[in-house]
């Protein structure tokens, strides 16, 4: 019999082998005849097997199964050196070298001190401003502000009003009696004619009034006669009376 040879593909290799077994040999014994005689003379020819010619690689069965996947080797450990016997790392400390100031540095140095004495400066004028405000705000201007006067004393300022009354003038008539009522009353108790009304007598309130009415009414103002207010003035500052006509005629006349 010969040989049997079946190929197959090695998983473990990734190949196409051969699997060879060999059959045992069976000797058959002769008939008894002639030619049985003459074939024992005769040596039987050893039986060759022949291999069956290895297949090809088209030929070769494939294979499903898996390449074998090689296990992995576990990372190596780095030996950590010994650093008992290794010398401490030096500590370095470096300190530039200070050369001086630039000019630069100077002039920011400056600028930065003028800003702050200039804002100083405004704060310590804005406080100030701050606390004088409310005085300048409560303070209120005299008459003095607004209409200084122009006579030294009560008598010069009397005696220009006499004057303005015996010559009929009208249109300086209010100023005069406020120069000399400011001259003896005060800037405080003098702020219009109505205070002169108030603090003299009736006839020369009565006075007063006809010449403001005849000031701001239509009739012209050279028909105002000031004789009789110059007179009740007179009377007020002296404290007395001055005769009537009548009486004055009484004494020309006694028995009149």
């Amino acid at each position: 019999m010969p040989d049997i040879n079946i190929p197959y593909w090695d998983t473990e290799k990734q190949a196409i082998s051969v699997a060879s077994a060999t059959t045992q040999s069976i000797e058959i014994a002769p008939l008894p005849s002639s030619t049985n005689k003459a074939s024992d003379s005769t040596p039987t020819p050893p039986v060759v097997s022949e291999a069956s010619p290895e297949p090809t690689r088209s030929m070769a069965p494939i294979s499903l199964a898996k390449k074998p996947v090689e296990p992995s080797q576990p990372p190596q450990q780095v030996a950590e050196p010994n650093t008992q016997n290794q010398p401490k790392p030096l500590a370095v400390k470096i300190t530039p070298a200070h050369d001086g100031y630039t000019v630069r540095q100077y002039l920011i140095a400056g600028l930065l001190l003028l800003a702050a004495v200039m804002t100083a400066s405004w704060a310590v004028l804005w406080f100030k401003r701050k606390k004088t405000e409310p005085e300048n705000t409560y303070q209120v201007p005299t008459l003095q502000d607004f209409a200084p006067l122009s006579t030294y004393d009560e008598q010069s300022a009397f005696k220009a009003l006499m004057e303005c009354c015996n010559q009929n003038d009208l249109p300086s008539l209010r100023p005069s009696l406020l120069e000399w009522a400011r001259h003896r009353w005060g800037d405080n108790e003098i702020r219009s004619v109505d205070d002169i009304k108030r603090l003299t007598t009736v006839q020369v309130t009565q006075l007063l009034m006809e010449a403001e009415l005849m000031l701001y009414s239509n009739n012209p103002a050279h028909e105002w006669q000031g004789h009789p207010l110059a007179e009740a003035l007179e009377e007020y500052t002296s404290g007395q009376a001055k005769p009537s006509q009548a009486s004055q005629l009484k004494t020309l006349y006694p028995n009149f």
